[in-house]
C-alpha cells in the first residue's frame, strides 16, 4: 500500500510545484497531468480517498487561476478598460427668449452685417465700479468663451468671466425705456441709476 502512495505524492508535488512557477498552464500539460491524477482518485480498502480535489489546499500566488473538480479550464479575470466621465460645462449666463428674440433682431440690422453673434463684457466705469458691454461679434475671439443660448451665439471676454457667473439676461420694455437687464447673483452693490456694479 506504501509503494502506491508515494508516487502519487510525488506526482501531486510536480503538478503543484508547476502552478507555483507558471500561472498559465500549457492546456496538454494540465490535461495529461489531470489525466494521471484521475487514474489515481480511488478509495482504498480502508474507507480513505487517496486524493481529494475538494479537499485541495488553494495553491498562494495564483489569483487569476481557479480550479474546480477535475477542470482543467481556467477562469481569467479580464480587467475591462476604465471608462473617462465627461462633465458638461454649465453656461456662464442664461439668455431669456425675450432677450435672444431682441439680439437676433440687432443682429440682422445694417450694421450687423457679418457678425456672427454678440460678446458680452466688463468694463470699469460708472459710479459704482463695472458696467456690462455689449458689442458685435465679427469673428471667433481666440480666448473669449463661446456659447449658445436661446439661439444665439454669445462670446463672454475672459476678464467678465468670473464676474457674470449665474447671470441672467433678459430684455424689458416700459414706457419710458427699453433696453437689457442683467440679473447678476456675484453682485454685491449697483449705483442708483442701475448702470454699474460691484462684485
Amino acid at each position: 500500500m506504501r509503494s502506491s502512495i508515494t508516487p502519487l505524492v510525488n506526482r501531486v508535488g510536480i503538478i503543484r510545484h508547476i502552478r507555483l512557477t507558471n500561472n498559465s498552464i500549457p492546456t496538454s500539460m494540465n490535461t495529461c497531468a489531470a489525466t494521471r491524477l484521475r487514474s489515481f482518485n480511488h478509495t482504498s480498502s480502508a474507507g480513505l480517498s487517496v486524493f481529494d480535489f475538494s479537499r485541495a489546499v488553494p495553491v498562494p500566488g495564483s489569483r487569476h487561476v481557479r480550479s474546480r473538480g477535475l477542470s482543467t479550464a481556467a477562469a481569467v479575470e479580464v480587467e475591462q478598460p476604465r471608462r473617462r466621465r465627461t462633465l458638461k460645462t454649465k453656461d456662464p449666463i442664461v439668455v431669456t427668449e425675450r432677450a435672444a428674440i431682441r439680439i437676433k433682431e440687432i443682429l440682422q440690422g445694417d450694421n450687423a452685417q457679418g457678425s456672427i453673434g454678440i460678446r458680452l463684457g466688463v468694463k470699469r466705469r460708472g459710479c459704482n465700479g463695472l458696467s456690462y458691454t455689449l458689442n458685435y461679434a465679427f469673428e471667433k475671439p481666440e480666448k473669449d468663451l463661446e456659447m449658445d443660448s436661446s439661439g444665439v451665439t454669445v462670446f463672454v471676454e475672459p476678464m467678465a468671466l468670473f464676474s457674470v457667473v449665474g447671470t441672467v439676461m433678459d430684455w424689458e420694455e416700459s414706457e419710458l425705456s427699453s433696453e437689457f437687464t442683467f440679473t447678476n447673483p456675484n453682485s454685491k452693490g449697483e449705483c442708483g441709476c442701475g448702470e454699474s456694479f460691484t462684485v
